[in-house]
C-alpha cells in the first residue's frame, strides 16, 4: 500500500472524543457535567403537574399520556432519533462491509441490551456539552460501539455520510404517523362512537331548527348530528391524510456527496430509497408508504406535514361547530346536563350546572388551530439551503396533538353527559305554529289558476306576529277557504300537519347517513 505521507501515530484517536463524557453512575466531580435530576441542583425540573409551565404538562397530563408514549415528548425524540441512527448503521454495513451480516447481528444484540433510559440521559448529558442534540445521539452510540470489541472497529460509520435532518426528519416523520395512525385515531373513532350512538337514539326526534339564529323549518336532533359525523367523515377519508409521506436523507444538502466520495462505486440513490422505505414496517405499518424526498437543500420539504396539519385544522374547526352548536342546544334546555354528584358548577350560584366540556373543548381547539397556522405557516420557508428557525417550531408539533387529543376527550365527556329532552323539543315546535308555513304554501303553488302568490299570503299571515293562537287560527280558516279548490290528499295532509310531524326525510337521512358512517368506521 502506497505512503499516504501522514504519520498515523499523530493523527487524531477519535476515541478521545468521548474523553470527559461521564456516565451517569460516575460520582460527581468537578470535571462531570451537572446532572439535571441531581436533587441538590437549582435548577431542578420538577416532575410535579403543579409546577408545569403549560396545562399539558400540568392540569391536563393525563389527557396526553397516549401522545407523551409514543412521541414528540424530548424523551420519544431522541429514542426514535437513535432508533434510525441504528437502522442506518445495519444498513450501511450491509453495504460496505464484507461481514456485514454478522457484525448487523451484533450490534442487534448490543443495541437490545441496552438500557433505554440510561441511553436517553447520556445523550442528554453528552449534549449538555456539544450543544448539539443529533450529534450527541451519534457520540451516545459511538461510545456504546467502542466498548464492545466486536464492534469498535465500526464505530466510524456512525452518522457516516448523513447530517442532523436526515437523522431528525425521518424521526419525526415516523413520530407524526404513530400518533396519528395511533393516539389520535382512536380518539377519532370513540367521539365518532359517541356521535353515532347519540345520533340513532334520537333518529326521529323532532327539533325545531333555528337559521339566523330565528325559528325555521323542523328537522330531527340525530339528522343535525348526522351532518356533523358527514362532515368529519370529509377530514377523516382515510386512517391518514396521505397514501405516503416524504423523508429526506441525502446528507449535508441533499446531494448524498459525503457517501459518494466515501463510497464511489455504491449505487447511493437506490441505497437510500430502499433504507427509508424499509422504516415504516418498523412500526407504522403498511397503510403509509415512506418514500426518499429525492431534491432537498439540508432540511425536509414538508409540503406533507402542512397538507396533514390543514387536514387536522379543518377537523378541528368541524369540532368547533360541534362544540358551539351544543353549547346553544344547552341554552336552549334542548340538551339537558347530568347532574353529577359533588361536583359544583359556580362558585356563588349552587344551582349552576354548566357546559363546560365543549367550552373547555373550544378553548383548545382554538389554541391547536392557531400552533397549525403558525407551523404550516413558517414550514414551508427556509433561509437558502437552511437556517435553525424551523427546528424550534417542529418542536411545538406535540402541542398541535396534545390540545387536540385534550378537546377531543372533553366533547366525548360532554356528549356522554346530555341528555335530549323531548319535552322542551316539542314545546318549541308547539309554540312556532308558523313552522308549516313552509309547506302550505308550497302545496298552494300547484293551483296557479286558483290561488295568486301563495307566498305573499302565508307572508302577510305569519311573519312577525308572535301570537301562536293567532296564527293558528289565521291558517284554520285559510284551510277551510281553500276546501274547495284543493284535492283530497293535498287538503287532508295540511289538515293533519303540525311542526312536530314535518320532518321531510330526515330521518331517513340521518339513518344512510349513520350506515354510512359504521362502514367507514369499520
Amino acid at each position: 500500500m502506497a505512503d499516504s505521507g501522514l504519520d498515523s501515530s499523530k493523527l487524531l484517536d477519535s476515541s478521545k472524543l468521548l474523553d470527559g463524557f461521564k456516565l451517569l453512575d460516575t460520582p460527581n466531580d468537578s470535571s462531570t457535567p451537572n446532572d439535571s435530576s441531581t436533587p441538590n441542583d437549582s435548577s431542578t425540573t420538577s416532575d410535579n403537574p403543579l409546577d408545569a409551565l403549560c396545562p399539558i404538562d400540568g392540569r391536563y397530563g393525563t389527557k396526553v399520556d397516549g401522545i407523551r408514549q409514543t412521541g414528540f415528548t424530548e424523551r420519544q425524540l431522541i429514542l426514535t432519533k437513535l432508533s434510525v441512527e441504528c437502522r442506518w448503521l445495519k444498513h450501511l454495513i450491509a453495504i460496505v462491509r464484507p461481514d456485514g451480516e454478522e457484525t448487523v447481528k451484533r450490534l442487534d444484540d448490543v443495541w437490545h441490551s441496552l438500557d433505554s433510559i440510561e441511553l436517553v440521559n447520556r445523550v442528554k448529558q453528552i449534549e449538555s456539552i456539544t450543544n448539539h442534540d443529533t450529534k450527541a445521539v451519534e457520540l451516545a452510540i459511538r461510545e456504546c460501539l467502542l466498548k464492545d470489541a466486536g464492534l469498535s472497529e465500526i464505530a466510524e460509520l456512525c452518522h457516516m455520510g448523513l447530517t442532523s435532518e436526515d437523522v431528525t426528519g425521518a424521526a419525526y416523520a415516523l413520530m407524526f404517523c404513530r400518533v396519528w395512525c395511533g393516539v389520535l385515531r382512536r380518539d377519532q373513532i370513540e367521539l365518532s362512537n359517541c356521535l353515532v350512538a347519540m345520533a340513532e337514539t334520537t333518529v326521529g326526534s323532532a327539533l325545531m331548527s333555528m337559521t339566523h339564529g330565528q325559528p325555521a323549518t323542523p328537522t330531527t336532533f340525530g339528522k343535525e348530528l348526522c351532518v356533523f359525523l358527514s362532515r368529519l367523515q370529509v377530514c377523516w377519508f382515510t386512517k391518514f391524510p396521505r397514501t405516503h409521506v416524504f423523508v429526506k436523507f441525502g446528507g449535508a444538502v441533499g446531494s448524498h456527496a459525503a457517501l459518494c466520495a466515501a463510497y464511489p462505486d455504491v449505487d447511493w440513490l437506490s441505497a437510500c430509497k430502499s433504507f427509508v422505505s424499509g422504516l415504516q414496517n418498523h412500526e407504522v405499518g403498511e397503510e403509509i408508504e415512506f418514500r426518499l424526498d429525492l431534491c432537498t437543500t439540508q432540511i425536509p420539504n414538508r409540503e406533507w406535514i402542512v397538507e396533514c396539519l390543514q387536514c387536522l385544522e379543518r377537523q378541528n374547526l368541524v369540532l368547533l361547530d360541534l362544540c358551539r352548536d351544543m353549547w346553544l342546544y344547552i341554552s336552549r334546555n334542548i340538551l339537558n346536563l347530568k347532574l353529577v354528584k359533588n361536583e359544583v358548577g359556580s362558585s356563588t350560584m349552587p344551582h349552576k350546572i354548566n357546559p363546560i366540556h365543549f367550552e373547555n373543548a373550544e378553548g383548545n381547539l382554538v389554541i391547536a388551530n392557531g400552533l397549525i397556522r403558525t407551523m404550516t405557516d413558517k414550514l414551508l420557508i427556509s433561509r437558502m439551503q437552511r437556517d435553525l428557525s424551523d427546528s424550534t417550531v417542529m418542536r411545538n408539533l406535540g402541542m398541535i396533538f396534545g390540545y387536540t387529543t385534550i378537546a377531543i376527550k372533553s366533547i366525548i365527556v360532554g356528549i356522554r353527559r346530555c341528555d335530549f329532552n323531548t319535552h322542551i323539543a316539542l314545546q318549541e315546535l308547539n309554540n312556532h305554529p308558523e313552522l308549516i308555513s313552509e309547506p302550505i304554501q308550497c302545496i298552494l303553488r300547484k293551483y296557479p289558476k286558483d290561488i295568486q302568490d301563495p307566498y305573499t299570503l302565508l307572508k302577510l299571515i305569519t311573519r312577525g306576529k308572535p301570537n301562536d293562537h293567532d296564527i293558528r287560527q289565521h291558517l284554520n280558516e285559510l284551510l277551510k277557504t281553500l276546501q274547495p279548490i284543493l284535492s283530497q290528499q293535498d287538503f287532508q295532509f295540511l289538515s293533519t300537519i303540525n311542526p312536530q310531524t314535518y320532518l321531510g326525510l330526515s330521518p331517513q337521512i340521518a339513518n344512510t347517513v349513520i350506515q354510512e358512517f359504521k362502514l367507514f368506521l369499520a
